[in-house]
């Protein structure tokens, strides 16, 4: 059980408000189990990035808003890692002092489980092409984007889907919902958590999910968040920190992601969010993340 890492020589170019590309010239697909990713130029962080995407045979399987991937890393890594948004303090450094941070990856093992035998089960679709594209918004600038990658050589057993969609629902809404479905086993759903006054979720008829938000009464955004409190001791993070701080490293709860542990899919027309929102919500453009496993069908006893 080995993990191999490899990497393209030659980088991509990087321009504001382009989207980059990498094929399957430039990176393989099946046995993959992370794709890293290393930036140049000034202003070129996760702040200059608007959407990740990882397509197999040009079909999306990872179309993810930055803020909710930065989110989805923090919670499903138990909250040993956070990615700075740009020139942030953090806790790499002992003195605290700002940095501009122009390296990611993107995860499609499992994450939240410690060894790697376990974690590479879930990897890049098996026999499809891949196509990385990364999307900068107005803020990159002029430089490079390097890709390198982690093989494995674990059989493997499902592949991921983390995706981000427009939910439509506006401010000051009583029950506002969102219908969703999803044939692979979710595994969380992230959520923004400013303006949030309830969310519940409903997987195939039945409530897997319901706590309230944001207090209307409450002078605070994320500082009495039950949402946030139940996912507490459940490994995720529940400090608020308004702006960074010297040694500390910058904790995502806007949006915030919940693990979902009763091993189902979301059937059309019996699944959906459903949220209370105050006047603080963002509006109809804000986004509902799902985080997924799809198995691969058993082979037929003989």
């Amino acid at each position: 059980m080995a993990r191999i890492v490899d990497y393209q020589a030659a980088p991509e170019t990087i321009a504001a408000s382009t989207t980059v590309t990498f094929t399957s010239a430039k990176v393989p697909g099946s046995g993959v189990v992370m794709y890293h990713f290393g930036m140049t130029g000034a202003g070129n962080t996760f702040n200059a990035i608007d959407r990740i995407r990882v397509k197999a045979n040009g079909v999306p399987f990872i179309d993810i808003a930055t803020g909710q991937f930065r989110a989805f890393v923090q919670r499903f890594t138990n909250g040993r890692f956070t990615y700075p948004a740009n020139a942030a303090i953090n806790n790499l450094s002992a003195a605290g002092t700002a940095v501009d941070w122009r390296r990611f990856t993107i995860p499609l093992c499992f994450i939240d489980r410690e060894k790697s035998e376990e974690a590479d089960v879930c990897q890049f679709p098996v026999g499809a092409l891949p196509t990385i594209e990364i999307v900068f918004n107005a803020n990159a600038a002029a430089g490079s984007i390097y890709a390198s990658w982690t093989e494995t050589d674990v059989a493997p057993q499902c592949w991921p889907k983390l995706y981000s969609n427009q939910m439509n629902i506006a401010a000051s809404n009583v029950n506002g919902r969102y219908p969703f479905s999803e044939e692979g086993i979710i595994r969380g759903f992230g959520i923004e958590t400013t303006g949030l006054g309830r969310a519940r979720f409903v997987l195939n008829g039945r409530q897997v999910y319901h706590n309230q938000g944001q207090p209307a009464s409450s002078a605070t955004v994320t500082e009495d968040m039950m949402f946030l409190e139940s996912e507490a001791l459940n490994g995720g993070k529940s400090y608020s920190i308004a702006a960074a701080t010297a040694g500390v490293d910058n904790s995502v709860e806007d949006p915030a992601w919940i693990k979902q542990t009763t091993g189902e899919n979301a059937t059309p027309g019996r699944s959906y969010a459903e949220l209370g929102t105050l006047a603080a919500w963002s509006g109809v453009s804000s986004e509902l993340g799902v985080y997924a496993v799809v198995p691969y069908a058993r082979e037929a006893a003989a």
